[in-house]
C-alpha cells in the first residue's frame, strides 16, 4: 500500500520544529512542492544534504529492488547515490533501506559494505522493524526508527 505523506510532514512544521528532514519510503508519495512550500527548515532529501545548525544531513529516498515498482531502483544506482552523498561527509545519514546492525537488526549488507570504512556519526534508516531501536557501525551508530517516533534533541 501506498499513500500521501505531506500531512506528516506539514504536522512536524506547523508544530514548530525548526528543523523537518527526511527520505521517502517505498510505499511514500511525496510531493517536492509541498515541502518546499513549508519553507527552508523543511529539506525532503534524495541523494542530496543540506546544513543546518553546524550539522550536515544526507540522504536518499527509496531501496533497492525493481525499479518498475514506486521507490525502488537498481542496486546500482540506490548505491552511488550513497556513495555521492557520503562524499560530502556528512554528520547524519537518512536512509529509508538501511545497512544491518546485530543479531535480529535485518538491513541491507550491501549499504554496510558502503558505509563501513567512514560511517556517519549517526545513520538514521527504517524500512525494517528491529526490536532494539540502536546499533554500533564502527565509530558511528545507527538508528532504526521504523514503527517508532524519535525526537532529538541538542
Amino acid at each position: 500500500m501506498s499513500g500521501e505523506v505531506d500531512d506528516v510532514w506539514l504536522a512536524f512544521a506547523a508544530a514548530g520544529c525548526p528543523l523537518v528532514v527526511g527520505v521517502a519510503g517505498n510505499h511514500d508519495v511525496v510531493s517536492t512542492v509541498g515541502i518546499r512550500d513549508l519553507g527552508p527548515a523543511a529539506a525532503l532529501l534524495d541523494g542530496t544534504w543540506v546544513d543546518r545548525g553546524g550539522v550536515r544531513f544526507a540522504g536518499v529516498s527509496g531501496i533497492i529492488g525493481d525499479p518498475s515498482r514506486q521507490g525502488r531502483h537498481h542496486a546500482s544506482r540506490q548505491l552511488a547515490s550513497i556513495d555521492a552523498v557520503l562524499a560530502g561527509d556528512p554528520d547524519v545519514l537518512v536512509l529509508h533501506e538501511g545497512p544491518p546492525g546485530g543479531a535480529g537488526q535485518a538491513g541491507n549488507p550491501g549499504i554496510a559494505v558502503r558505509l563501513h570504512g567512514h560511517p556517519p556519526a549517526l545513520t538514521v534508516c527504517g524500512h525494517v522493524h528491529w526490536d532494539e531501536a540502536l546499533a554500533r557501525l564502527g565509530d558511528g551508530h545507527i538508528l532504526n526508527v521504523d514503527g517508532r517516533v524519535v525526537i532529538l534533541t541538542p
